[in-house]
Parts: structure tokens; C-alpha cells; sequence
């Protein structure tokens, strides 16, 4: 009969250790499953920020652009031209009226 009891104590402490093995291996599948998922999301939303990061940089390069524009000599001929009406010393204006 002791021989039984310990026959019967293994197979318990068996399936239970079967039982242990199987929930914790569950439990490292669904683990698994959501980081795989969290690094693809967190890997889109890389991308995404990378291609606003390069918008914004085009963008400040373009304005750069502009302020080095907006410096020069040419760019202020063309705003006393058009906007104050002044003209160069040695130029005749013309005005046609209708």
C-alpha cells in the first residue's frame, strides 16, 4: 500500500507539474505574441515620425531659402520697385493713363 501512495503521489505531482508546465507556457506564447505586436506598432510610428521629421527639415530648408532670398539685393530692387515705386537714377519712368 505505501508503494501505491507514492505511485500515486508521483502521478499527481506529475500531472500537476504537466498542468504548471502547460499554463506557463500559454502565458510565454500570449507574452510573445503581444510584444511582437507592440514592436510592429511602435515600428510603424517610427516610420511615421521619421517622414514628419523629413517634412519638417524640407520645409525649414525651404524657409531658410526664402530668408536668404529675401537678403539680397535683388529682392529689394524688385519690393522698392513694385511696392514704393522707386526707380534707379539713371532710368525714365512712363506712365500711361487710360
Amino acid at each position: 500500500m505505501a508503494k501505491e501512495k507514492k505511485k500515486s503521489k508521483r502521478a499527481l505531482s506529475g500531472k500537476v507539474m504537466a498542468v504548471v508546465l502547460t499554463v506557463f507556457s500559454v502565458f510565454v506564447a500570449v507574452n510573445l505574441i503581444w510584444q511582437l505586436n507592440t514592436y510592429a506598432q511602435l515600428k510603424v510610428d517610427k516610420e511615421k515620425l521619421e517622414a514628419e521629421i523629413a517634412e519638417e527639415n524640407k520645409k525649414k530648408q525651404e524657409y531658410t531659402n526664402q530668408m536668404e532670398y529675401y537678403t539680397t539685393d535683388e529682392y529689394i530692387e524688385k519690393i522698392a520697385r513694385e511696392q514704393l515705386g522707386l526707380v534707379m537714377p539713371d532710368e525714365i519712368v512712363f506712365k500711361i493713363n487710360n
